[in-house]
């Protein structure tokens, strides 16, 4: 096979295997409601000891913000914690909980199952020969990666020379390669109602409800009278004798187990109702990090551009300067290297961009080549009383409520076991035999339990233990709740300050640049006092965006935490 043909078919295959593998292990991960980017997180933290949040996103190829919220979600679960470092508090690292090891333990070993389960169609001579091609594939990886990271460190230090810093790639980097004509422009809304149709995690909750439904119409037969048709022909020698009747039955009492177990099944369907309006809740905290994301890479692309554009008419000026005798050829080769500094932000954010749109993308199912957002977030002060009253709305706690009035019923069902049974149970014949003349019956019966072991004790103690444990969660749940409402407070009126202030920063910054510029014009100031104005103007701008940014994102957490949905026009 050519290496034509080789490529056509792994592009071919491989997208195809991924999809598959992704499907396959997602459906399980998801059950222990953590996504394939969380344990990837996690599965890298078992090999550390405790590891730093910048590593983290440079690994994973993040920025910082996407890779906090990542963490605080893994923190919420109490797979991982965080750390300040004993030498500067302002440290901060992370690492695996027990029960994060126990989680990428539980995956891992069902992932090597399943590989095991895979390749025992395929043959042992075969497997050894896929395992030397990924090698060498792996080996060869390594070698380009080494290669592009050595290639980086020079173009950085040696822009002009290598002449890299002038290269301009085709495409801007993660642009998908897509047929489908995109939307033009994504508001919130927009992306919110199309991730509500996609995920994966909702559709599941739907069915649970479902299987809480049919648990109740399960119970439920047990209280409702039963009616059937039974014929039965007997053969003897020289005879034949047939009989058909109508039987009727009709429980009359066995310790309320149906009713309670009813009831229990009514509670789980009301816990799985809120179980999913709080999934729904916490995918809008899901898709807005992934809009505002998104956002901010954009804007922060056309500033770097803007940037970029000054520069470029700082060097048009100080190249006339230095015809003239004004300028010193410093001062040009300065500006020329702030700008090659510049464009090499921009592919970075380019990049960035385009990893913000895969995630976008990936949530909502549509090609997004832009969002927009009008969004003025309001700032309403919060008392500590106030905070508190959106605890018991919430609807993970309702949920935890719920579970435990279902784990008390229960123990209702179970200690029906120590209650004896009635019923009623009578035929109508249509068909009779001669040993049974009569047209009907009716029996009554009841059966006491007397003895049967240990069964329905530990039935009880089990039933028992599940309601005390529910009662706990309900209590840790509660407490959950009202720390993670106050951190978003806390979140969302720091954001809201320091957005201001940063507002102020940007008018000021702007106003020192103009002033430096002119001064220059007069030969008051250097170009290197010019460009530091320049360079404080492009960070505080791009600090008032990443403000604004995470204004809005835990404007929407807070939201979301409270559960105060119901103002929002999503």
């Amino acid at each position: 096979m050519d290496l034509q043909e080789f490529s056509r078919r792994m592009m071919e295959v491989l997208p195809r295997c991924r999809r598959d593998f992704f499907r396959y292990e997602h459906g399980y991960i998801s059950r222990g409601k953590i996504s394939m980017p969380q344990f990837d997180v996690l599965e890298y933290l078992s090999h550390r000891d405790a590891c730093l949040m910048t590593e983290l996103a440079r690994t994973f190829h993040i920025s910082k913000p996407a890779a906090t919220g990542l963490i605080d979600r893994l923190v919420a679960q109490k797979l991982v914690d965080r750390l300040l470092s004993a030498k500067d508090r302002r440290v901060v690292k992370v690492r695996l909980t027990a029960k994060g090891r126990q989680a990428v333990s539980s995956v891992l070993e069902r992932r090597r199952q399943n590989l095991v389960k895979i390749f025992a169609h395929i043959s042992a001579s075969d497997r050894r020969q896929y395992v030397r091609t990924l090698e060498q594939v792996v080996q060869i990886l390594k070698q380009k990666i080494l290669m592009v990271i050595v290639l980086v460190g020079m173009s950085a230090a040696f822009p002009v020379s290598l002449g890299l810093a002038d290269e301009t790639p085709a495409s801007p980097a993660g642009e998908p390669a897509s047929v489908v004509v995109p939307q033009e422009s994504f508001t919130l809304q927009d992306c919110y109602a199309l991730a509500l149709k996609r995920s994966e995690q909702l559709a599941i909750a739907k069915q649970t409800i479902q299987e809480a439904e049919g648990r109740f119409l399960q119970s439920l037969s047990g209280a409702l009278p039963k009616l059937s048709f039974n014929y039965s022909h007997e053969y003897q020698s020289g005879d034949s004798e047939p009989e058909s009747r109508f039987t009727f039955s009709q429980p009359l009492f066995s310790g309320f187990k149906e009713f309670a177990a009813m009831a229990a099944s009514r509670a789980e369907g009301r816990q799985f109702r809120q179980e999913e309006s709080r999934a729904r809740q916490l995918l809008l905290v899901d898709v807005a990090d992934a809009f505002y994301f998104y956002g901010f890479y954009q804007e922060h692309l056309e500033l770097t551009q803007g940037i970029i554009q000054a520069l470029e008419d700082r060097i048009a000026e100080l190249k006339k300067r230095v015809e003239l005798g004004r300028s010193r050829p410093s001062e040009l080769a300065s500006a020329q290297a702030r700008l090659r500094r510049g464009e090499a932000e921009a592919e970075q954010t380019r990049a960035d961009l385009g990893v913000a749109r895969e995630l976008l993308e990936f949530l909502t199912g549509k090609t997004v080549l832009s969002v927009r957002d009008d969004l003025d977030v309001p700032m309403t002060p919060k008392t500590s009383e106030e905070l508190a009253f959106y605890v018991p709305g919430r609807a993970d706690v309702l949920a935890a409520r719920e579970a435990v009035t279902a784990a008390q019923k229960k123990v209702a069902v179970a200690r029906s076991g120590y209650w004896p049974s009635v019923s009623l149970e009578g035929n109508s014949y249509t068909q009779k035999t001669a040993a049974n003349p009569s047209d009907w019956d009716v029996t009554l019966k009841m059966s006491v339990p007397v003895f049967q072991g240990t069964q329905t004790l530990g039935k009880v103690h089990e039933a028992s233990a599940l309601a005390t444990q529910a009662e706990l969660e309900l209590s840790e749940t509660t407490r959950r709740a009202l720390m993670e409402i106050r951190q978003a407070y806390v979140q969302w009126e720091s954001a809201y300050n320091r957005v201001a202030a940063l507002k102020k920063a940007v008018d000021a910054t702007e106003e020192n640049y103009q002033l430096q510029a002119a001064d220059y014009r007069l030969s008051m100031v250097s170009n290197l006092d010019v460009l530091q104005a320049l360079a404080d103007l492009h960070g505080i701008r791009r600090d008032y965006i990443d403000a604004v940014t995470d204004l809005k994102r835990f404007y929407w957490n807070f939201k979301v935490k409270t559960g105060d949905l119901k103002d929002v026009h999503l």
